[in-house]
């Protein structure tokens, strides 16, 4: 389990949060040591490589504890 802090700015405190995550299947020829996501990225979208995408529903820290 990956765990990343997140913090609200502002808004609605009862409003619901979800995190998008775009991803790509691309072979290794595309990755380097100093790749650069956002050119990957830009590259996908020039040759219309298929994007998936996973939305997380973002739990608050006190209720994810409480469930553990």
């Amino acid at each position: 389990m990956l765990k990343v802090p997140f913090r609200r700015k502002a808004g609605d405190s009862n409003a619901r949060d979800d995190l998008m995550v775009l991803y790509c299947l691309v072979g290794k020829q595309w990755m380097s040591e100093d790749a650069s996501a956002f050119r990957c990225w830009e590259r996908v979208k020039k040759q219309d490589v298929m994007i998936k995408r996973k939305i997380i529903k973002i739990v608050q820290k006190a209720k994810a504890e409480q469930t553990q």
